[in-house]
């Protein structure tokens, strides 16, 4: 959407009308999407071209056909499928993996470690999505990164997710070429943030402080190549242990 503030909010009420038959006006639309906003503690829009590029998204997004017709002299906007709503898709696959992690992510943090909600959830969701995705935690965290370390954290956290290789330079190798990494966690230990991933060039499974990483990108000539652990302390305590040494 051209408009990105409330974006989302604004698409959840247009779904709700456009799947109303007898059609409203652009100047509608916003003026009932402006009562909810206002409703929410949003601020309202002020054009109505905001709403046409809503329309157009929406469309796009769902590949749904948004019917135009006339009533009497003004031009009225509703779903070709009065069926149709954005909440009655299924996810893509990719969306079907975000979810998973996250969920995964929030088991992880569960104050109850196991609680019967968490446990709940996460059997629904299996049952629903059928995700292909990581069945470990990507995170194993005290708390947040600091501000340094966010963006090379957050390439590393999406390079995981993805399973995409990618080139460091760090602290330790400066000056030379950088290693194409394969990442599969990230993990804070003494309150800094460490990325455990293959080394191509070095053959071991190394331990990278993200703080001394000095310059990061992806790297799309390399084929991932997988771990193949099944619990991430245990790794992760081994090579903490063996000083990264350990494969």
């Amino acid at each position: 959407m051209a408009n990105v503030k409330n974006a989302g909010v604004r698409e959840i009420i247009l779904d709700r009308y456009l799947r109303k038959r007898r059609g409203y006006t652009i100047n509608e639309l916003m003026e009932l999407v402006n009562k909810h906003l206002v409703l929410e503690g949003f601020r309202p829009i002020t054009a109505g071209n905001t709403i046409r590029n809503d329309l157009t998204y929406i469309s796009n997004r769902w590949k749904q056909s948004i019917r135009e017709f006339k009533r009497r002299q003004a031009i009225c906007y509703c779903y070709e499928d009065p069926d149709f709503s954005i909440f009655k898709c299924e996810f893509t696959l990719a969306e079907k993996q975000f979810i998973h992690s996250l969920l995964i992510n929030c088991k992880f943090m569960d104050i109850l470690q196991g609680s019967p909600l968490c446990q709940e959830l996460e059997e629904h969701l299996r049952e629903e999505l059928y995700p292909d995705s990581y069945e470990q935690p990507i995170l194993i965290f005290e708390n947040i990164p600091n501000q340094t370390a966010e963006y090379y954290f957050s390439v590393c956290y999406d390079s995981i997710r993805s399973r995409q290789p990618i080139l460091v330079v760090h602290a330790r190798n400066k000056g030379k070429p950088a290693s194409t990494i394969h990442p599969y966690f990230l993990r804070q230990h003494r309150q800094k943030w460490h990325l455990l991933g293959y080394d191509d060039q070095q053959d071991v499974v190394s331990c990278i402080c993200v703080n001394d990483i000095l310059s990061i990108e992806k790297d799309y000539d390399a084929a991932f190549i997988p771990r193949s652990v099944d619990d991430v302390n245990d790794y992760y305590d081994a090579l903490f242990e063996n000083n990264g040494k350990k494969k």
